[in-house]
């Protein structure tokens, strides 16, 4: 018979410690010799291994492409179906309510097309038809995609500690977070977008924090300005979104019933007064979050 080891983890666990990844290699080696190669080490990492193994390091480096050699079976596991796993593990509707979902998105598809709608070169996807709208309510389906950009960003940017976790269980946590919060709320309460940067703002560096912290407590900004601001941050640096006034009111849609005119008229007093205050930057007809560096 032979004996499989698996090990979940182990790039968090190991991290940049070279002591750490010789040691496993050890273990592998040893467990190879005794048991005569009848016994199997499969390891798991959210990452990429090299990536968590800090390529950087030349030396790191070395000792990666050791132990690379002692795993010569490899596995990638991709995000790419990250919103069929949300939608299978956090948003199945029970089978009362599909019928009821579908019939709401064929009665409002002409408001919900209206209503959000992005220019640019973006391509953020929307609700294809009512199986659709059932699936992915109360969300929409551009977010899946959209917040693992803004993850990839955080950390591109280096605005966030290296423990945050990557991947899946970032996601599922956020959605989760995010669908909690309109629990109970009515039907055709949608997820905005900038909700989710409460799940991840524990992450965020102080420089990234700051300029939320002061717009709330020293400029004294509503919610709604300060949640502008937040979807501002969660904008920045993602290639091809065009922070205009159209595209913020799409992200920022609470409602199906919303009227986007009175939402756009909000949006546009909010951010002179977050403008004044030189919490973002204006360039034509796109704005730009500051962190506390760059207002210095």
């Amino acid at each position: 018979h032979r004996v499989v080891f698996l090990v979940d983890e182990v790039g968090q666990f190991i991290g940049n410690n070279t002591q750490l990844m010789l040691n496993l290699q050890t273990i592998t080696e040893q467990l190879g010799t005794q048991c005569k190669g009848r016994a199997w080490v499969i390891v798991t990492s959210q990452a990429d291994l090299a990536d968590t193994l800090g390529e950087g390091s030349q030396a790191t480096g070395q000792d990666f492409s050791k132990i690379q050699d002692r795993f010569k079976i490899r596995l990638p596991l991709s995000s790419v179906n990250i919103d069929e796993v949300i939608k299978k593990r956090l948003l199945e509707k029970t089978p009362e309510m599909i019928p009821s979902l579908k019939s709401y998105y064929d009665s409002n598809k002409i408001n919900i097309d209206n209503l959000i709608t992005f220019d640019g070169e973006a391509k953020l996807n929307l609700y294809k038809h009512a199986e659709d709208f059932a699936e992915t309510y109360p969300f929409v389906p551009y977010q899946f995609f959209l917040l693992q950009e803004v993850y990839d960003k955080i950390r591109k940017m280096s605005h966030s500690g290296d423990h945050q976790s990557k991947g899946e269980r970032s996601l599922l946590n956020a959605f989760h977070d995010s669908a909690n919060n309109v629990k109970g709320k009515e039907l055709g309460t949608l997820v905005p977008f900038y909700s989710f940067y409460d799940s991840i703002e524990q992450f965020l560096d102080d420089t990234v924090r700051k300029p939320i912290l002061h717009a709330e407590q020293r400029f004294g900004m509503n919610e709604f300005e300060v949640n502008l601001l937040k979807l501002l941050y969660l904008l920045k640096g993602v290639d091809n979104i065009k922070t205009t006034v159209d595209n913020l009111a799409s992200f920022m849609i609470t409602n199906i019933s919303e009227n986007r005119a009175d939402l756009k008229t909000k949006i546009i007093d909010a951010l002179k007064k977050l403008e004044s205050k030189h919490l973002i930057q204006r360039n034509g007809n796109i704005y730009t979050f500051l962190t506390d560096a760059e207002q210095d």
